[in-house]
């Protein structure tokens, strides 16, 4: 944003890094039992909302608008709010981070600024 968008593939990137990252704690927390139901709900969810904005796939960059733009932006607003995002110590603890996921997943539900 700082560069009015001049690499707007980084943040498409790192959604995409952050998508495998949920998908790896669902899957191997299923495999180990690890995960109650609810958390396993809550990330779910999480990655429900965050794979409907534009994410770079294997081999493939995603293409970003104006409104994607935009639609990232208010992402990150949301993110910041509930303790999640750049430059923001994530807690190790996993209650922690559920809380803040759930608390994401709520506002997303609610808010139709939160949808891409």
């Amino acid at each position: 944003m700082e560069k009015n968008w001049f690499e707007p593939n980084l943040v498409t990137t790192k959604l995409s890094d952050v998508l495998n990252g949920i998908w790896l704690a669902m899957t191997t927390g299923k495999q180990l039992g690890t995960l109650s139901d609810r958390e396993r709900e809550i990330l779910e969810r999480l990655h429900s909302h965050l794979n409907q904005y534009p994410h770079d796939e294997l081999y493939r960059f995603a293409d970003v608008t104006q409104e994607d733009k935009r639609n990232f932006e208010k992402l990150g607003e949301i993110l910041r709010d509930v303790g999640l995002g750049m430059e923001i110590t994530i807690s190790s603890e996993q209650d922690s981070f559920m809380q803040q996921a759930e608390e994401f997943n709520e506002i997303r539900n609610s808010s139709p600024l939160g949808s891409p």
